[in-house]
């Protein structure tokens, strides 16, 4: 499918340098990371990891295993390290 699962966004809500994915659509994990900003999580200090992750490029969305509902799956080949 064409045009698929192109938005970026952070792997996680702690640390946002985290390794990141790529989704569909960002709508309802934008309204998470606002309630969390709203709630005071993201001022408390946290040792996040230096570590490497394999940068994600644009995935595409396909079924794989058993799943009968199309998911998001990243293509990625270059290595990069978060500081």
């Amino acid at each position: 499918m064409a045009g698929q699962c192109t938005t970026k966004v952070p792997g996680s809500l702690g640390c946002l340098a985290s390794c990141g994915t790529y989704v569909q659509t960002a709508s309802i994990l934008n309204e998470i990371a606002k309630r969390w900003a709203s709630e005071g999580c993201d001022s408390i200090a946290r040792l996040c990891p230096a570590i490497a992750c394999i940068a994600p490029q644009s995935g595409n969305c396909a079924v794989s295993g058993s799943a009968s509902t199309p998911m998001c799956q990243n293509s990625s080949t270059t290595p990069m390290t978060l500081n």
